[in-house]
């Protein structure tokens, strides 16, 4: 199977998503982030279980027997259908003093991804190992519905009490431009594959927060920043037929965004008015597990 690696071809990959992701953020108390409490609030989304399908549309054309031009398109899109969140706020820094914790459900929201990856595929080492570097463009939406809420502790709330008219949104855009090298090493019986991408990560993201009255809505909350991320993937091709493969794919994201604003939007009397803090850090993390039907023409 692996002289098709190197021929002129189409491949064409329809897929199947199984995932787990965790996103988590804390913002500080003023816009310097050096008052007490250094983390004001912090808001973990986890265990968030996703299905979804995508698709992969990819063109090598070969330059010379040793090099190849290798452009690739992805998309795909997933649902939410498991996961919890926890809202924290800390009236002492280091996350000391937590005077309020609550709970709640988090499922039913659609997430997007879409990009694509442009660069060269050689041979390496000997005819059945090549190597591809890669340039690319990417952006992944992260939709989050937060319902049935429960307080956990609150100097106001009882222990117990029950947010049943819950229905907050946070929905976050995840844009980067990645660099990544892949090896790919033909065998008897497939093609083992190993690719690493680097991505320089922009954040825009928004939130819903329908029970705070003191809120503005639709739009309660926006955070911007900028960040990093790192994202590997394993994958095995198995033949089926000469140009259809079965293609499993296991793959791991990080992303942290450290340099970035939390922007409030009140209404006080009537009257709308904002206020900027600092966003200390954004972290998401995505493992996920795709197989599909590839065929090459």
């Amino acid at each position: 199977m692996f002289e098709l690696l190197m021929l002129d071809s189409w491949s064409l990959r329809p897929e199947i998503l199984l995932g787990q992701s965790d996103l988590d953020w804390n913002i500080a108390q003023d816009p310097s982030g050096k008052l007490a409490p250094n983390i004001l609030s912090e808001l973990q989304f986890l265990n968030m279980d996703t299905y979804g399908v995508g698709i992969n549309v990819a063109r090598l054309y070969p330059i010379h027997d040793n090099l190849a031009l290798h452009v690739e398109v992805q998309v795909s899109n997933s649902k939410i259908h498991n996961g919890i969140s926890q809202d924290s706020d800390y009236a002492a820094n280091n996350r000391q003093q937590e005077f309020s914790r609550s709970y709640a459900d988090i499922d039913n929201d659609k997430n997007s991804q879409y990009g694509f990856n442009v660069g060269f595929k050689t041979r390496w080492l000997n005819e059945k190992n090549f190597l591809s570097f890669l340039i690319g463009r990417e952006q992944q939406d992260v939709n989050i519905t937060i319902t049935n809420g429960i307080i956990a502790k609150s100097t106001i709330l009882p222990i117990g009490f029950r947010f049943d008219d819950l229905n907050s949104t946070y929905n976050s855009n995840f844009k980067s431009w990645a660099v990544g090298v892949e090896a790919e090493h033909g065998l008897e019986w497939g093609v083992l594959s190993l690719r690493y991408r680097y991505h320089d990560i922009s954040l825009d993201a928004q939130a819903n927060w329908n029970l705070r009255d003191d809120f503005q809505r639709p739009v309660s909350f926006i955070h911007t920043g900028v960040g990093y991320g790192h994202e590997w993937q394993l994958g095995i091709s198995y033949p089926l037929l000469k140009s259809l493969s079965l293609h499993t794919q296991l793959g791991y994201r990080r992303y942290q965004v450290d340099d970035g604003y939390d922007q409030t939007f009140f209404i006080d009397n009537n009257v709308a008015s904002s206020y900027v803090t600092r966003l200390n850090q954004l972290n998401y993390q995505a493992k996920s597990l795709q197989f599909g039907l590839e065929y090459r023409f």
